[in-house]
């Protein structure tokens, strides 16, 4: 799972003090979020856990 940045003007991730410059998605992953895989996937299947079932 990558999280990457987006941003309409040049700022700097709150999150990861990365410089980003402006782009409808970044090519810059968020080593924030990178370094909090885990935490953010259970935190996104508490809320969509129906869209992530896996079904044979």
């Amino acid at each position: 799972m990558s999280i990457k940045h987006e941003f309409m003007a040049k700022e700097i991730c709150n999150q990861c003090s990365k410089q980003i410059y402006p782009a409808d998605i970044s090519i810059q992953l968020c080593s924030f979020f990178q370094q909090r895989q885990h935490d953010l996937l259970r935190y996104i299947l508490r809320f969509y856990q129906k869209e992530f079932q896996y079904s044979r």
